[in-house]
């Protein structure tokens, strides 16, 4: 019994594939052209899955955080004393899709947010993890300074789409140099709605 060989080939414009047919003498080279949507090729849609070096799989997780800057407010009384008083700016809302077994960098607005996991516990689906922000200066935001960290304990619950969600909340009032308030930041969610 003669053994017959099949394969796909894809051609470079990656429209169309050529299948060789089984070998016969007298059709030896004969090819025929399918579809990409032909059920011969179709194929079950592959999630994208991330691995690490290890070969471990990634824990995607969504973590909600809000960023309130503040603005120093200089203003003279009448006996010549200087008052500063912090004022609270537009507060900014953002959902962060970061992976539990690696560092993770996201840019909101003049701010520039570092996710350092700490503790990942895939049984107890426990999650500690350290959110570094920096304060970004020039046009190109290519100069960088340390605000300061806060870190964040709480369980994951799996959405829907696969995506794990971060359910837990801290929040953290970041100080400049000379102890006014910089900047406040709220990370986490609670019961799965934005708790900002």
């Amino acid at each position: 019994m003669r053994l017959h060989r099949c394969f796909l080939l894809a051609l470079l414009c990656g429209q169309a594939y050529a299948y060789e047919m089984p070998a016969t003498p007298r059709d030896r080279n004969e090819t025929m052209l399918l579809s990409p949507t032909d059920p011969k090729l179709q194929s079950p849609p592959k999630r994208t899955v991330y691995v690490d070096r290890k070969g471990g799989l990634l824990t995607q997780v969504r973590i909600g955080v809000s960023i309130t800057p503040y603005k120093i407010v200089t203003t003279r009384l009448r006996d010549g004393r200087v008052n500063k008083q912090p004022v609270e700016e537009v507060t900014v809302n953002r959902v962060l899709k970061t992976k539990t077994e690696k560092i993770n960098h996201f840019f909101v607005d003049d701010w520039h947010i570092e996710t350092v996991p700490v503790q990942f516990i895939k049984r107890a689906k426990k999650l500690v993890m350290r959110l570094n922000v920096y304060r970004r200066y020039g046009s190109y935001g290519d100069f960088e300074e340390t605000v300061g960290s806060v870190e964040i304990r709480g369980t994951l619950r799996r959405g829907q789409d696969g995506i794990h969600i971060f359910e837990g909340i801290e929040e953290k009032t970041l100080n400049n140099k000379d102890g006014e308030p910089l900047l406040k930041i709220a990370a986490g969610f609670s019961e799965s709605k934005l708790a900002l």
